[in-house]
């Protein structure tokens, strides 16, 4: 058994995201050769009895893992699974979450609790989940359209298809459901006459908006855009426009807190992971600024007019951090731009 030292290690990274690496390697790597071939041991237990079914003596010999090296994820995680096998929701639930909580970037065990939610039928509970995960496909994106159609939120449905259906174009799928619910004429009746009473709403806010705007009232221009996206959260153009006015009138906390709950509902935006890391480079967070610019990055097109300030301040901020490689990388970047 020795010789295969490699494999329980291996398996316990396959499941963990990079960032949390070289954590699980310290944990790892730090306890004694004696401890570490009984982690092994256990854990290789663990994997026979969940591959023939006898989860009970799984989830023990897991314990047992866990014992050696409490803060585990992986482990966690395996053991959510078999809760999740089992039925035992309650227990899958806490242990998958504790793994997330150790591990919060990590898309399997995000995933995985999703998928929990919509088995036992929390659908709200699955919303949040999945939110954090519309990023990765539109597949995802698909699910959260059927969860708001699902949960009675008909409006929050619609006004998802209308933005899918614009970047993607028709899909099926998504028709089906707007069927569903305008089968209902009473629910499409009062969808409607609540989408003509906004539209006429946000075009006046809107309109007041960019007239502030333009004229140099910066704060008449953000109340305005305010009004504008209570009455239609989906607005794009709005939600742009006011993060950046928080930006020009150096409201930085505010401005950080608004991307932030923004980006659940526009994961790729990238103009929003510029605001969020730009103000939290004014608040002297550099870290975590450089954090948030390099998960936007995927979502970066060189065509976009705000590339070139979105790489420009990501080479700032590595050099303040003498990361000179990646800032002359970021630079050359920018210099092609130009």
């Amino acid at each position: 058994m020795r010789n295969f030292l490699f494999l329980p290690f291996f398996l316990i990274f396959h499941f963990v995201s990079h960032s949390n690496i070289s954590m699980i390697d310290s944990l790892y790597l730090t306890q004694s050769l004696n401890s570490r071939n009984q982690f092994q041991d256990n854990f290789y237990d663990g994997l026979n009895k969940k591959a023939i079914g006898n989860y009970n003596e799984a989830i023990r010999a897991f314990h047992g893992c866990l014992e050696l090296i409490p803060e585990n994820p992986t482990v966690l995680f395996l053991i959510g699974d078999l809760y999740l096998k089992d039925k035992s929701y309650e227990l899958a639930e806490k242990n998958l979450k504790k793994s997330i909580s150790l591990d919060p970037n990590n898309f399997w065990f995000k995933e995985k609790l999703y998928r929990m939610y919509i088995e036992k039928g929390d659908f709200n509970q699955a919303i949040k989940i999945l939110k954090s995960l519309t990023h990765k496909s539109i597949d995802f994106k698909n699910e959260l359209v059927d969860l708001y159609f699902k949960t009675g939120d008909f409006d929050l449905a619609l006004g998802m298809i209308e933005i899918l259906d614009n970047k993607y174009g028709y899909s099926q799928f998504r028709d089906r459901i707007k069927i569903d619910i305008c089968n209902n004429a009473s629910i499409c009746k009062e969808s409607l006459e609540k989408k003509e009473s906004r539209e006429t709403s946000i075009k006046s806010n809107e309109a007041s908006a960019e007239h502030f705007l333009k004229s140099g009232d910066l704060e008449k221009a953000i109340e305005f855009y305010q009004k504008d996206i209570e009455d239609s959260p989906i607005n794009i153009k709005s939600v742009i426009n006011l993060s950046d006015l928080y930006l020009k009138t150096e409201r930085y906390r505010i401005a950080f807190e608004f991307t932030k709950r923004q980006l659940d509902f526009f994961p790729t935006l990238i103009e929003l992971y510029f605001v969020n890391g730009t103000a939290l480079y004014k608040l002297n967070k550099i870290a975590q600024s450089i954090e948030i610019l390099e998960n936007g990055l995927d979502y970066v097109f060189e065509e976009d007019s705000i590339a070139f300030n979105y790489y420009h301040l990501l080479a700032k901020l590595y050099k303040v951090t003498n990361n000179i490689t990646k800032a002359n990388s970021l630079i050359d970047k920018v210099n092609s731009l130009k």
